[in-house]
């Protein structure tokens, strides 16, 4: 599938895919002696591949809420579903 459409099942799938398997699991890890969570991730995963320094920083602020990110995630499809994304 071009980019433009792969962007959003990409997202959906390796962001809020994960998301929303830890949340539901949460519960489970809360009642354990030794909870852990391990997330395995591509190397294009890691944010150098960002070409703004500034969106780089915004990912890696220690402040960063969670809303914030879902919302960086889905701007990021918009951006890319208009093909925009490597100018954002």
């Amino acid at each position: 599938a071009p980019f433009e459409r792969q962007a959003e099942i990409t997202v959906d799938t390796n962001f809020f895919g994960t998301r929303r398997l830890t949340s539901a699991l949460l519960p489970l890890l809360e009642r354990s002696d030794a909870p852990r969570i391990v997330n395995v991730a591509s190397y294009a995963g890691r944010l150098a591949i960002l070409r703004s320094p500034e969106k780089a920083d915004l990912f890696a602020d220690p402040s960063l809420e969670t809303d914030d990110l879902d919302r960086y995630m889905r701007d990021f499809v918009r951006a890319a579903e208009e093909g925009t994304h490597l100018e954002e």
